[in-house]
């Protein structure tokens, strides 16, 4: 559990009790970042990396935040259901100010379903994001496709059509909460495919850096850096990010040396 630095103690300002019910100013809070919580899937649990999204989180902040909880599952897409309920209930039980679930979705669309019953299993999906009353970042549906043959299995990749219904379905509903801010994961994920994906405005990854590990599935560092920085980016979070992706990444490193 990594060590708890309070924003609030910083900014000398009272600390608002959990998850309380957000008012219209909730991504403005100046406790925010007190209690962050990560619910997710193996991108956000560093599969093949010796670091995770919390640890990206503190090079980002570099510091200034209180506690965070990795919920993150690299097992997710054993029992979408019923680890996705285990880990919502675990974060719950911390009480978090903002909760990241960047790639929480995903194996709620993708996996071994027919493409009729996807929508309603990422309805149930989207349902336990829903016990959340505090700010969440969620992501959209990726195409994925090039890692079949490698991660993935064709049958658990939908179609492209069900993909778009999907993508669309996590959005409208994200738009219809006001604590709920959309990650267009989907074009984020093909402009890095194309080598035109940014980070807080600027060309990311470098050209000697991979966004993407062999298995063309799970982010590298860089990749992870890239994720997070934009969700922030585009939940109007990314005043929050002390410095430029570059920096952020080169603190990751730093304090996590045997990448």
């Amino acid at each position: 559990m990594l060590a708890r630095r309070l924003l609030l103690a910083a900014l000398g300002a009272a600390l608002a009790p959990g998850c309380a019910a957000p008012q219209p100013d909730a991504w403005d809070d100046p406790a925010l970042f007190d209690r962050v919580a990560i619910v997710g899937a193996s991108a956000s649990a560093g599969f093949g990396l010796r670091l995770q999204l919390d640890d990206v989180l503190v090079a980002a902040l570099d510091g200034a935040q209180g506690e965070v909880l990795d919920a993150a599952d690299e097992g997710l897409f054993l029992s979408p259901l019923e680890r996705g309920r285990r880990a919502v209930d675990e974060a719950l039980a911390f009480e978090p100010t903002l909760v990241l679930a960047l790639d929480f979705p995903f194996w709620f669309a993708y996996g071994d379903l027919q493409d009729r019953e996807r929508a309603a299993f990422l309805t149930q999906g989207l349902e336990q994001l829903d016990r959340f009353s505090c700010p969440v970042i969620v992501g959209g549906i990726p195409d994925m496709g090039d890692a079949v043959g490698i991660m993935l299995t064709r049958t658990q990749v939908p179609g492209e059509a069900t993909q778009l219904a999907l993508d669309a379905r996590v959005r409208a509903w994200a738009e219809t909460r006001e604590r709920v801010a959309f990650f267009d994961l989907r074009t984020g994920h093909a402009q890095t495919v194309d080598g035109e994906a940014t980070a807080l405005g600027v060309l990311w990854p470098p050209d000697d850096e991979d966004p993407l590990q062999g298995d063309e599935l799970h982010p590298t560092d860089a990749g992870l850096v890239g994720l997070l920085l934009n969700a922030f980016d585009q939940a109007g979070l990314a005043s929050a990010v002390q410095g430029d992706a570059a920096s952020v990444l080169a603190r990751l490193r730093a304090s996590n040396p045997t990448r």
